[in-house]
């Protein structure tokens, strides 16, 4: 039997990898972009409200 390889960011819990993928998010957006850090830093956060209020069932998507 061939053994699965399991990629080292299945063994992260999700909060962690949730962190890695938003800061590659707003490092990638913020060396692209000509928005000042201040700016992004307001997106970004307005995002997490709202990614986290969907993801805790605050802001009901589907009813």
């Amino acid at each position: 039997m061939s053994e699965r390889r399991i990629s080292w960011i299945h063994h992260m819990p999700a909060t962690i990898t949730t962190i890695l993928f938003i800061s590659q998010i707003i490092i990638g957006s913020y060396l692209l972009s000509e928005v000042t850090q201040i700016e992004l830093l307001a997106y970004t956060g307005v995002l997490l409200y709202v990614f986290s209020g969907i993801v805790f069932g605050m802001i009901p998507v589907f009813e």
